[in-house]
């Protein structure tokens, strides 16, 4: 049975300005636009029905997103627009409900709306104290952590930056709590991963919410495990969405010893490229800057050298991979 939708306005990119009244549905897809009475001439049983005047738009792609990761996310405390009180707030919520081996988890806080400046450890101590705690900053550059955290991580005053990254520090070379780009993977390195059932959880979290939007396809920046858990999703409940996926550029010689290309893959799940960081970010004050931060003396810091750029472009393009580049200054 056809399917006719009318009383709307439907926009079509097959021309530029094309606008129908009504539109016909067929085996899931339409097939064509035009007028209801045209349609129906055209149409096997038709079923009608009323959009009661709304527009109809193609499906939007997000051409940006950490799929599982935002899934994820939509898991753990929600800190987008929060005050420095508000944060504590819910973590202290979250810390009367978890032991001692809980990890408390969120994202999404910008310090840089706060008057009281840049976080501490000992603000979260307070509030969780002897159960680790994990603060995302809303750019994913930054992580905000208390004691017991730092102390599960094995993090001191004697433990060096990672190439690429920073472990912010006091006056005496104490870890103020404050983890920058690579430092970051020294927290999550000692987190419990996420089980099977909860990325799968997360996938379908985040499919709820792009379809929310009118969202039907996104490209996917890139998660050690996406791969696997969208074929673990698909197999288990199939894919409501088109998903170009890129290839965390530490997997590149991994995807090129199994002659991966650009393309792999069918309309639902399909292999797009390579994604690289060459610096951070606005909000932690790490994307790498001709000049300092206001209040700072730091400029940024970049997270591959013009040579690893270099080399990393020419091995994926001549491995048939286009690379993605994250560069914010």
């Amino acid at each position: 049975m056809d399917l006719i939708f009318h009383n709307t306005r439907a926009y079509s990119l097959v021309e530029p300005g094309q606008w129908a009244p009504a539109f016909l549905v067929r085996g899931g897809c339409i097939v064509a636009l035009g007028t209801k009475e045209d349609l129906a001439a055209a149409a096997h049983r038709p079923k009608y029905i009323d959009l009661g005047g709304h527009f109809v738009y193609p499906g939007f792609t997000d051409a940006h997103v950490h799929f599982v990761g935002l899934g994820l996310t939509l898991q753990n405390l929600q800190l987008q627009d929060c005050t420095l009180a508000e944060v504590l707030g819910k973590v202290e919520a979250r810390a009367h409900q978890a032991s001692v081996h809980d990890w408390i988890v969120g994202r999404g806080f910008n310090f840089n709306n706060w008057p009281e400046g840049k976080p501490r450890k000992e603000w979260l101590d307070r509030v969780a104290p002897g159960v680790p705690v994990a603060l995302t900053a809303k750019d994913g550059h930054l992580m905000w952590v208390n004691s017991a955290a730092l102390q599960a991580s094995g993090i001191t005053a004697d433990t060096s930056n990672p190439q690429h990254g920073v472990i912010d520090r006091d006056e005496s070379g104490e870890p103020t709590g404050l983890l920058m780009e690579s430092a970051i993977a020294l927290v999550t390195a000692n987190m419990p991963a996420p089980s099977t059932q909860l990325r799968r959880k997360a996938i379908q979290a985040a499919i709820r919410l792009m379809h929310s939007y009118g969202i039907v396809a996104v490209h996917d920046m890139g998660d050690e495990s996406g791969l696997q858990s969208f074929h673990e999703y698909r197999a288990a409940h199939g894919l409501p969405l088109r998903i170009w996926l890129a290839i965390p550029r530490q997997f590149l010689k991994h995807a090129k010893s199994l002659g991966i290309r650009a393309g792999f893959g069918d309309q639902f799940l399909r292999i797009g490229g390579v994604k690289a960081f060459a610096d951070g970010a606005l909000g932690a004050r790490t994307a790498w800057m001709l000049g300092p931060y206001e209040g700072e003396e730091g400029c940024g810091l970049p997270t591959l050298s013009s040579e690893e750029l270099r080399d990393l472009v020419q091995e994926a393009n001549g491995s048939g991979l286009p690379v993605s580049i994250h560069a914010i200054g």
